[in-house]
This record gives C-alpha cells, sequence and structure tokens, in this order.
C-alpha cells in the first residue's frame, strides 16, 4: 500500500530517536484482521520494528465498540523482532491484535489492567461453566453411568464456536486439580469417604464460589486463554476478496 508507506516514512522523518506512537484506526468492516496485519506491517516495514495491534474491549461482539490502536516505537535501525507473535482467545478471529495485558509496557494504567482483567475472567469463568458440564458428562460416560443430561455434551458442541469448546475443557483442566484436592480434603473424614470415588457427591461451586476462584487463580487462567489450543487458531482467515471469491 503506497499511501501506508507514505505514512510511515514521513512519521519515520520526523520523529525523535526514542519516540513511540500510538495511532486509533478503523479497519474496513468484515476484514478486520486483514486491516490490522496491513497497517503493522506497513510500520514494520516503515523502520517502526515493534509494531503491534492493540485491541481493547476485544470480548465485545459489536464491532464498533472495539477500540484499535498501533502502538510502535522508532528502531535504531540495529534492532530485529526476535519475540513470537502474542495470541488472545478475546482477539480471535483477529491474529494480527493483542489484549493490552499483552504489552510490553511495564507500567499499564490501573484502571486499564482491572478492566483487561475483568474483561478475560468473564469469558473464562462463563468457558469454565460449560467446561465442568462436559466433563461432568465425559467422566458418566466413561463409567457406564445413564446420565440425565445425555445430550449436554452435543448441545454445548451445537452452542458453542469450536475455538470456545476447546478453551472452555483447557480452562476447567487447569482448575480440576484444584477442585479435586478440595473435593478430597472434605470427604476424608466423612462417611461418604468409605464409599467408591464414583459414588461421592462431586463438590458444586456456586457461581458467586466460582467467580472468586476465578479471581484468585486468573494468572493461570491467563496462560489458557494467550496459548491457541491448537495452530489452526493462530492462522490469519483469508482476505475477505479472497474469501468471497471462494464463495462464487
Amino acid at each position: 500500500q503506497p499511501r501506508l508507506a507514505r505514512l510511515f516514512d514521513s512519521l519515520q522523518s520526523v520523529a525523535a530517536p526514542a519516540a513511540r506512537l500510538a495511532m486509533q484506526f478503523y479497519p474496513p468492516k468484515g476484514d478486520h484482521d486483514f486491516g490490522a496485519r496491513m497497517l503493522r506491517d506497513a510500520a514494520r516495514a516503515g523502520g517502526f520494528s515493534d509494531a503491534d495491534v492493540v485491541l481493547d474491549f476485544p470480548h465485545y461482539p459489536s464491532s464498533p465498540a472495539k477500540k484499535w490502536i498501533l502502538v510502535a516505537g522508532v528502531s535504531n535501525g540495529a534492532e530485529s523482532r526476535q519475540e513470537a507473535e502474542k495470541w488472545c482467545a478475546l482477539c480471535w478471529p483477529v491474529v494480527a491484535a493483542r489484549c493490552a495485558l499483552q504489552g510490553k509496557a511495564p507500567c499499564l494504567p490501573r484502571v486499564l489492567r482491572e478492566r483487561a482483567e475483568h474483561q478475560h475472567a468473564e469469558v473464562a469463568l462463563r468457558l469454565i461453566r460449560c467446561g465442568r458440564r462436559f466433563r461432568a458428562c465425559e467422566e458418566a460416560a466413561e463409567e457406564g453411568e445413564e446420565a440425565p443430561q445425555v445430550d449436554v455434551r452435543e448441545k454445548l458442541r451445537q452452542q458453542l464456536h469450536p475455538l470456545q469448546l476447546e478453551l472452555a475443557i483447557a480452562l476447567d483442566a487447569a482448575l480440576a486439580p484444584a477442585a479435586a484436592d478440595e473435593q478430597d480434603g472434605q470427604a476424608c473424614d466423612s462417611p461418604e469417604a468409605k464409599k467408591p470415588r464414583s459414588c461421592v457427591e462431586p463438590v458444586r461451586e456456586s457461581k458467586t464460589e466460582l467467580r472468586a476462584t476465578v479471581e484468585a487463580r486468573l494468572q493461570e487462567l491467563l496462560d489458557v486463554l494467550h496459548t491457541a489450543p491448537s495452530e489452526r487458531w493462530t492462522l490469519p482467515p483469508p482476505p475477505l476478496s479472497v474469501a468471497m471469491a471462494a464463495d462464487d
């Protein structure tokens, strides 16, 4: 894009050696990843080697509510980008963007950090509840029990995107060891402890209790939300023009 090249060449020519910039922009409608990637790559080619796209309010389903910001610093010409690209489940399918928690700035304002953490915690809370329902049905099926909710797994597969289902299972697995230890601790001195494990009623947390657990172990859950479950979720979607041509 010649216009983008001229833009960043002009910015580079007037920028101080240690200058940093932040530019809010609006990607093409229906082609968010392609637009964000094109702007980021043009900035890197224009001398801003650490340019990244930060997506604020990434969890909002409404596109106008999302805030797109290009952040970049002037490189000295000898620097090269060695860091791997960041990935955030809340930003997907825009794999060219990252969330505010994945920035380089060590002093992210408290209000911004708390807001971003709250966004991630709410997504994690909803997915963990789905993951626990899915796991309960899986365990019941493996033990040959006739569960009353025999269609829960299929219902979750229909309601959730495949990426959401994979994340739900991974988030539940991240909390499962602690939940199992808590259950064993509560059951060890009770008559239920003498029964087979399959007969012991699992500890059921209320939504408020689960929210407290999510907030207490948010850093562990962020690792899950910031790691793609498989490589296919890191691949950029095709540009809108290519997708439309394929449909024709």
